[in-house]
């Protein structure tokens, strides 16, 4: 990652999106820049909060607020 940085294939506030090519000992990591949209949910859509592992119901806590609090 820190080289694609260095060589300028990432931008500043770019979402980095992290994935493998291959498997094995053969595997790789591979990073792409995309750009960040406008307006970030403060929440994950439920979509991807189920495929987190989680109900999809759960309550974001409040702005300045510590979750668990």
């Amino acid at each position: 990652l820190s080289e694609k940085i260095l060589f300028g294939e990432v931008k500043a506030g770019q979402i980095i999106m992290v994935d493998t090519e291959g498997t094995g000992k053969e595997a790789k990591f591979t990073f792409k820049g995309v750009p960040k949209p406008e307006v970030v949910p403060d929440t994950p859509p439920v979509e991807l909060a189920k495929a987190a592992g989680g109900t999809g119901t759960e309550a974001a806590p409040e702005r300045g607020q510590a979750s668990g609090s």
